[in-house]
């Protein structure tokens, strides 16, 4: 508790004194930055509008297409260049995001999974989360050890760790415990706090968004785990999504996102073989000649301090 506790007053004393946004400035490399729900109980619009606001006056925001150009065209770069982009194909992401980056003019990419916008259904590990809170603490404890889980470590909880547990699971498998947690929650409910935060787009709202300003990048049909996938699924999951999106919306799909960052040498072939760039959940910078389809990016914390210090120190460091 101490070091979470003592980070957050660094991260605030620097930038309150204009020494992480300085430091952010001088980094000297380009930078990929990842929102997933916005609008919601973790990250509020109005949290997102600050944060918006503080890296459109700091940063040099580009299409991630220009920042991909630049760096496998091996241009000169001033290290400011930032690309937005949103994970998950929510529907905050338009409802709340967007909105504000029409208003201010603002690119980014989202990218979206058109296996569950044809479904109207939410991310797999949405559900399990959603699910495991719907049960008491005795439930939720009786499921995780009716599914074999570890219990849960220090700032855990039961749902961190089955989902965490599921992604490890071969496909049909990670299945069958689904069945098992829908079956344990048949009077589950979604709420409305659920239906904020969980909901994907549909696709007249991805149509409506303006082509010039946002970007649709695919991140696989479903949301699978892909390293856990044979072929035939990768070949759908990667290859089909692209197909999906360009059919419906009438524009190129050129980039890629991997679900939970999850790769290997089969994932990265194939993506390699259909995508201009693909997107990891590594953190850090982007500099001229990087590989472009394992490019890094850095997560985005809903208050600035935080944010400008990983801004600062994008592949991590104390406090």
């Amino acid at each position: 508790m101490v070091r979470p506790l003592l980070s957050r007053f660094v991260h605030r004393l620097a930038y309150a004194a204009g020494w992480s946004t300085r430091r952010a400035k001088r980094v000297g490399e380009m930078r990929i930055l990842v929102f997933h729900g916005v609008g919601d109980r973790a990250f509020s619009g109005e949290d997102f509008e600050r944060i918006l606001t503080y890296l459109e006056r700091h940063f040099e925001l580009v299409p991630l297409a220009e920042l991909v150009h630049r760096t496998v065209s091996r241009l000169r770069i001033h290290g400011r260049e930032m690309a937005l982009t949103f994970d998950d194909g929510l529907r905050n992401s338009a409802t709340v995001a967007y909105p504000l980056l029409r208003e201010m003019a603002v690119p980014a990419t989202f990218f979206v999974c058109p296996g569950l916008i044809d479904e109207g259904r939410w991310l797999w590990s949405h559900e399990v989360r959603a699910r495991m809170e719907f049960l008491d603490e005795p439930e939720r404890v009786r499921l995780r050890e009716s599914l074999d889980v570890e219990s849960p470590g220090r700032g855990e909880s039961d749902a961190d760790v089955v989902v965490e547990a599921l992604k490890t699971l071969e496909l049909s498998r990670r299945k069958e415990q689904e069945a098992a947690i829908r079956k344990a929650t048949r009077e589950f409910t979604p709420l409305p706090v659920h239906r904020r935060a969980y909901d994907v787009l549909g696709w007249d709202e991805l149509k409506r968004l303006d082509g010039k300003l946002i970007t649709i990048g695919s991140h696989t049909l479903t949301h699978p785990v892909l390293s856990t996938l044979d072929d035939d699924a990768l070949e759908s999951e990667i290859r089909g999504s692209k197909r999906r999106l360009e059919t419906v919306l009438g524009r190129q799909v050129e980039f890629f996102c991997y679900p939970n960052g999850e790769q290997d040498a089969r994932v990265r072939e194939l993506v390699l073989e259909t995508y201009r760039a693909a997107v990891t959940t590594v953190p850090g910078t982007v500099g001229v000649g990087a590989a472009p389809h394992r490019l890094p990016r850095i997560g985005v914390e809903p208050n600035r301090a935080t944010t400008a210090w990983r801004l600062a120190r994008p592949r991590g460091g104390r406090p």
